[in-house]
């Protein structure tokens, strides 16, 4: 077992090709991250009080984007 904190999640969202570009104050956090995919540009969003809520609301967007762009891709194909 492992375990995943918030700045080695945005660190595996940068190496994996996601621009990843964070702001706030101390009490609340925001987070955005883009990459470039078949020629389209995905974003996600996220925010939180922690680095922890942030990182989760990343990954969880950037996995639901990279599902929806090969759902749609593999459309094309059998299409």
């Amino acid at each position: 077992m492992f375990s995943v904190t918030g700045w080695s999640a945005i660190a595996w969202l940068t190496m994996t090709g996601w621009v990843v570009e964070l702001s706030g104050g101390s009490d609340e956090m925001r987070c955005e991250a883009t990459r470039e995919v078949d020629g389209e540009l995905l974003r996600v969003s996220g925010g939180g009080a922690s680095c922890e809520e942030v990182a989760r609301a990343l990954v969880e967007g950037a996995a639901a984007e990279l599902e929806r762009c090969a759902d749609q891709h593999s459309v094309a194909v059998a299409a």
